[in-house]
């Protein structure tokens, strides 16, 4: 006999051998002699099994009490737990007697929860006499019935006693409920293999049958024992079951449970297919679905099962977790949102990915994007108020990562909690490494920032990022901070810049003016900045300005200068939040939805996008400086490309600087769907015309190209795949989630 230990608490064993029915009531006796024992089974089983088990307690006290319901998935409700809790309160069974189920997966489940239940809980032993229940489910403790709401949703975790398999009664199950074991088998062999698929593919499965159901119980035990309640590994168990369910339900449960997660193991692992290890689990899949004729497909896609999938129990808030294959033998729980492509998981917005887009016209209403660039101000102000400042609906983006993470390495105490982030002090640090990832902003704002509190700083980060150069910055503060290069990264800073004034060209980038503003503040000292050029986007210098003020600072504005005078108040608190981001909503302005605005004081130059699409509403050629305005330029092409006649975008050169050259980018994606697209000097002169699809471009790196080419594929004729669709986590990390919920259609696919 073949005796495995369960290291659950309290512990048991799962006894496996033929012809262990005869031994019930001795197996029984040798735990406990019970006054009175209750036998539940179901219609099928109790002409089958019912008087052999009874039979085995001949020769012991034990009073024996017998109860059968309807055979199938239809009697695991709450109607039939009723009517077995009135038998047993009819047989007077007390805490000190024991309930036997006696049947495959229905009967464990539906009486394991009765026994647990009843009277708050009677001794419970296992006896399944079905494949599936004995590789899988009368071991672990899950009980449960299910509900109109979806599968096993009412239930508890309650360990039996001793789980008994007789593998003679598995010679009187048809192929079906064979086959319907099989599902669960496969499952373990993609989550650890230990040569179940050999076993299963390769000679007669009663052969080896003993071995198998060991095998699956040894590995259930690895994933239960140390996580009975189901908050972490054990959650891998439901590798194929997220679907499964949904299929069960949706058939009425006329497929069976195991059918279904094979079906849903299949779908899973094609949603993320692309790697030589997949591709090895599907082969596996299939041969096992051909060796025992099972099916692998379903009436539903699994885009469309998993839109009915709201109710799995691992969902968690709007997210919810699935066990993701990656190769035999490793599989990992990770999280989706849900309303998102079951495949575009927390891990994959991290990795590589293309999107392929089926054109549909964009309507409905979100919740409108925060803006980024606030964020990095209201952030680096509330690590240095002097009290506790909380900032709420914070998205985090990569660059707002960025700055997080270099508000901490240089001292900022904070903890975020979800959406929200709260600042409690701030404990100054001599030396510092910033990793500024892509983020311009975050390396623009915290060279001065360091500079004027005096920090020994590295600043590392994308190669990109240092190819601008910083010539600007070094000549304003070299007088009194080292700079180790001119261009390029990684940068090095050492020394203070604890003068009151300073002098800086505006003409190049506005945010190191920002910057100097914000390290005013963050070192509390007044400092007046003396511009030479023309201050470029000036409406992110005004929004520094007004969130200086909403700090309490005082900025005094004269020709070509600002004073900036920090008035901290210790101790205050702060409750903020940012504006919404205008630069992202273009993308939805631009494809045709208009969200719902709050009025509001913003400064963001990118405001001017409402003015403009509104303008566009005749649908005649015009043209847009965007010298002020070059996060727009490129959603500002799609919209130039769908109006009548010769258009131009005028002062270009700054897109050259961006994480692309967004100029050339946008250039060419106009031209790749179809439209005519030119550059002449530092302009790019677009033509309206017709949107043609069944193209592929690529992202080149850049989230803004990326969400471009988005907004463009829904006026396409025809499919558009985004090449390296992942760059949105930059600024828009849950742009693909709002996309599919303003009516796009996207598929996740070469996920890598």
């Amino acid at each position: 006999m073949r005796v495995i230990k369960i290291n659950t608490n309290p512990t048991y064993n799962v006894l496996v051998r033929d012809g262990l029915l005869d031994e019930v009531g001795n197996l029984v006796n040798q735990i406990k002699s019970y006054d009175r024992i209750a036998v539940i089974t179901d219609s099928l089983v109790e002409k089958l099994y019912l008087d052999k088990v009874v039979a085995s307690f001949k020769g012991y006290s034990n009073q024996i009490f017998t109860y059968s319901f309807p055979n199938g998935e239809s009697s695991k409700c709450l109607a039939e737990l009723s009517k077995i809790y009135d038998f047993l309160a009819e047989s007077q069974i007390t805490r000190t007697d024991l309930v036997i189920a006696l049947g495959g997966g229905v009967c464990g489940d539906m009486v394991g929860f009765a026994a647990s239940s009843y009277l708050r809980g009677v001794d419970f032993i296992n006896i399944p006499t079905t494949l599936l229940s004995m590789v899988d489910s009368s071991v672990g403790g899950k009980t449960a019935v299910n509900i109109t709401a979806g599968k096993n949703q009412v239930g508890s975790f309650y360990q039996p006693k001793v789980v008994i398999c007789d593998t003679n009664v598995l010679a009187t199950l048809s192929d079906d409920l064979i086959a319907d074991g099989i599902g669960e088998i496969a499952k373990y062999g993609v989550l650890e293999d230990k040569g179940l698929f050999d076993l299963l593919l390769n000679g007669k499965l009663f052969d080896n049958i003993s071995e198998i159901i060991e095998i699956c119980v040894k590995i259930k035990d690895e994933y239960v024992s140390g996580d009975v309640f189901d908050k972490g590994k054990r959650q891998l168990l439901n590798l194929g079951h997220t679907l499964g369910h949904v299929i069960e339900k949706d058939s009425k449960y006329t497929l069976a449970h195991g059918k279904a997660v094979l079906i849903g193991m299949f779908y899973i692992a094609q949603k993320f297919a692309g790697s030589s290890e997949i591709d090895l689990i599907l082969q596996k899949i299939k041969a096992v679905a051909k060796k025992y004729n099972m099916p692998i497909d379903y009436k539903l896609s699994a885009d469309e099962l998993w839109a009915s999938a709201g109710n799995d129990k691992k969902r968690h808030g709007d997210y919810l977790t699935i066990a993701r294959p990656y190769a035999i033998g490793d599989c990992r729980l990770e999280n989706v949102k849900l309303g998102a492509p079951i495949n575009l998981t927390e891990s994959v917005k991290e990795s590589k990915f293309d999107i392929e887009i089926i054109p549909s016209k964009l309507s409905g209403s979100i919740c409108p994007p925060p803006s980024k660039s606030h964020l990095h101000r209201l952030l680096i102000m509330s690590a240095f108020c002097g009290g506790q400042a909380v900032v709420s609906n914070v998205v985090l983006s990569n660059d707002i990562k960025a700055t997080l993470n270099a508000l901490k390495n240089i001292g900022a105490d904070f903890v975020i909690n979800k959406n929200n982030v709260t600042f409690s002090g701030f404990n100054l640090k001599n030396n510092a490494v910033i990793d500024c990832g892509e983020c311009g902003s975050t390396f623009r704002f915290f060279i001065p920032i360091c500079a004027m509190l005096g920090i020994k700083t590295q600043f590392i980060g994308s190669e990109r990022l240092g190819e601008r150069g910083y010539e600007d910055i070094i000549t304003a503060m070299g007088s009194k901070v080292n700079f180790d290069k001119t261009s390029g990264l990684p940068l090095n800073i050492n020394g203070n810049y604890d003068m009151d004034e300073i002098t800086i060209n505006g003409n190049m980038s506005s945010q190191f003016v920002s910057g100097i503003m914000l390290g005013a503040y963050a070192s509390n000292k007044k400092i007046t900045i003396n511009l030479t050029g023309q201050l470029v986007s000036r409406g992110y210098v005004d929004m520094t300005i007004q969130t200086l003020k909403q700090f309490g600072c005082e900025v005094v504005e004269e020709k070509n200068s600002f004073a900036i005078i920090p008035k901290k108040i210790d101790g205050k608190q702060y409750d903020l939040m940012p504006e919404v981001d205008y630069s992202n909503l273009a993308f939805w302005e631009v494809g045709g939805v208009h969200l719902p605005i709050a009025q509001d004081n913003s400064k963001q130059g990118d405001k001017i996008v409402l003015e403009i699409v509104k303008k566009a509403e005749h649908g005649l050629a015009f043209d847009i400086d965007i010298s002020n305005i070059p996060d727009l330029a490129p959603i500002f092409g799609v919209l130039l490309a769908k109006l009548k006649g010769t258009s131009t975008l005028k002062n270009c050169a700054r897109l050259r600087i961006k994480e692309c050259d967004r100029l050339a980018a946008t250039c060419e994606i106009l031209n790749a769907f179809g439209i005519k697209a030119s550059i002449v000097g530092d302009d790019l002169v677009v033509v309206g015309g017709t949107v043609k699809g069944r193209v592929i471009v690529d992202s080149y790196g850049d989230h803004r190209m990326a969400m471009t080419a988005a907004i463009l594929a829904t006026f396409a004729d025809g499919k558009v795949t985004v090449k390296n669709a992942q760059v949105v986590k930059k600024s828009y990390p849950n742009f693909w989630e709002d996309y599919i919920a303003l009516g796009g259609e996207i598929d996740v696919i070469n996920i890598r």
